[in-house]
């Protein structure tokens, strides 16, 4: 038998169907009936009833599902337990930070890190997306925390399986256009394309994103003015005071995000531009050291709420 489908076991029995489990859990339905299954035949029971109605545990299935909750309720104690162990660890991490998942994410994740080990001293380096991939070639720094974007019109992900970067993805979201809420774009009656946002002043964070723009827009003609700040509240003021426009993340503009409550900023839709961009946690390969190990988990851990079934593969497309 195998924890996991302890898991599933509680799972259906907390949700009473396989659909809701799998959603929840974030696997296939399939794959959670043939783990029952195989738990059904070793055990040598009827663990579950299955009937258009849902599902119902049997008797011998209600034993099996206490047990499974004792064995769960074991489990968490002992990592409770390793936790507890892991809070005196001590050392230095330092990480390249891309400033949109500082802004929107990693502020209070960080605090509660902190709060959690003490002991281990965390250096944040705020720079764009290839100087981080390239610090940590250079080992500069141990983590990088970045947003890899599809379409990859820089080929970031390219560079990272080139420099053999060990990747580990924490969730996915989209990169939209954005503009003050009474921007003359959305008066437009018609859809609104990608043309006809090219002749309003671009504002953007780091030399990474003017390209990426610049490729963007490549099809409309020679680009009109943009803007380069490295400063993302800088950003944020000039494109709510101005008809200038950005490129921003989904986190930061819902209705979660802190970061934009005060403003009245909106994303555009345009129908010809759609980047999904994938947040990860890059390092360089060789043996993970116990503080970058810890740190690694808790993002894991913290950014499960972002996660869904969907979770677009932009590294292996």
């Amino acid at each position: 038998m195998r924890l996991n489908q302890f898991q599933y076991l509680l799972s259906l029995a907390e949700h009473g169907s396989f659909s809701k489990a799998a959603q929840e859990l974030f696997v296939a339905q399939p794959s959670i009936s043939q783990a029952i299954k195989e738990m059904e035949e070793e055990l040598g029971i009827l663990i579950l009833r299955r009937s258009n109605k849902g599902i119902s545990f049997t008797p011998q299935g209600k034993v099996v599902l206490e047990k499974a909750q004792n064995i769960m309720d074991e489990i968490d104690s002992l990592k409770l337990l390793a936790q507890t162990d892991r809070r005196d660890v001590q050392g230095n991490v330092t990480i390249g930070i891309s400033p949109h998942m500082l802004s929107f994410l990693l502020t209070d994740i960080l605090i509660d890190f902190k709060s959690s080990y003490p002991n281990i001293n965390l250096e944040l380096k705020e720079a764009d997306i290839l100087s981080i991939v390239k610090d940590l070639d250079n080992t500069k720094v141990d983590l990088g925390l970045i947003f890899v974007c599809k379409p990859d019109r820089l080929g970031v992900g390219n560079k990272m399986k080139r420099e053999q970067l060990e990747i580990y993805e924490l969730f996915t979201t989209n990169m939209r256009l954005v503009a003050r809420k009474d921007h003359p774009l959305f008066s437009v009656q018609k859809p609104l394309m990608l043309e006809d946002t090219f002749h309003y002043p671009h504002i953007v964070y780091s030399e990474v994103l003017r390209q990426m723009v610049l490729d963007l827009y490549s099809h409309c003609g020679k680009m009109g003015k943009m803007t380069v700040m490295n400063n993302l509240d800088s950003i944020r003021h000039c494109v709510a005071k101005t008809d200038g426009i950005t490129l921003m993340i989904d986190c930061l503009l819902g209705d979660g995000s802190t970061s934009f409550e005060n403003e009245q900023l909106l994303s555009l839709p345009v129908e010809d531009f759609q980047s999904v961009c994938t947040a990860v946690c890059i390092r360089n390969h060789g043996t993970m050291t116990l503080c970058e190990e810890v740190i690694l988990e808790h993002l894991l851990e913290s950014t499960s709420f972002y996660k869904n079934e969907d979770v677009a593969k932009i590294l292996n497309p």
